[in-house]
C-alpha cells in the first residue's frame, strides 16, 4: 500500500505489516526487531526509558516493513525514512496505570533509542478496552492542509 501527499511531493510505501507473537520464541518474524532485549515502549512519559519490550511476553508488536518512496520537500515532510502510522481502538482502562506506574495496558509504541526509530507498535493480548473502531493507518508526515492518511484496517468489534 503506498500513500501519497496531496501535492505529490511525498510518497511513502507499505510492504508489509507484520504481527509478531511475542509469547511465540519460533515466530519467524522475531528476527524483525531482534535484538529484543534492548527494546523499550513509550508510556507518554520520556523520561521513563526502562519499560522493556522483552517483559511483555503476552503481547504481539506489530511491525510496519516500508519506508519512503520519495520526499521532494523536507522542508514540508519530515526526513525520517521510516512510515508515519497510527494505531487507534486498543486504550488503557487506566491510564494512571499505563503512564504512571509502566502498566502495558494500551497499544503504543516501540524504540531503542529515541521514540521514532523503530517502525512499530506492541499491543497487549489482554488489559485493553476498546472505546472505538480498532483502525491502523498510514499517514503523511506533515501537519495542516497537506495532511492526510489511509485506513490500512478498520475493525468495528464489540463495544
Amino acid at each position: 500500500m503506498t500513500i501519497t501527499s496531496k501535492d505529490g511531493l511525498y510518497q511513502g510505501k507499505l510492504d508489509a505489516l507484520i504481527a509478531i507473537d511475542l509469547a511465540d520464541p519460533n515466530d519467524p518474524n522475531l528476527g524483525l526487531i531482534a535484538p529484543i532485549n534492548t527494546l523499550k515502549w513509550y508510556n507518554n512519559r520520556p523520561s521513563i526509558t526502562n519499560l522493556m519490550v522483552k517483559d511483555q511476553k503476552n503481547s504481539y508488536v506489530l511491525y510496519f516493513k516500508g519506508g519512503t518512496v520519495y520526499n521532494k520537500d523536507t522542508k514540508k515532510y519530515n526526513p525520517s525514512q521510516l512510515l508515519r502510522y497510527r494505531v487507534d481502538g486498543f486504550d488503557s482502562p487506566d491510564r494512571n496505570d499505563f503512564s504512571k506506574k509502566g502498566v502495558l495496558n494500551a497499544s503504543t509504541r516501540v524504540y531503542r533509542n529515541d521514540q521514532t526509530d523503530t517502525p512499530a507498535e506492541i499491543i497487549p493480548k489482554m488489559g485493553t478496552v476498546q472505546n472505538s473502531d480498532m483502525v491502523i493507518r498510514l499517514q503523511t508526515p506533515t501537519g495542516g492542509s497537506l495532511f492526510s492518511e489511509n485506513i490500512l484496517l478498520r475493525l468495528r468489534g464489540i463495544q
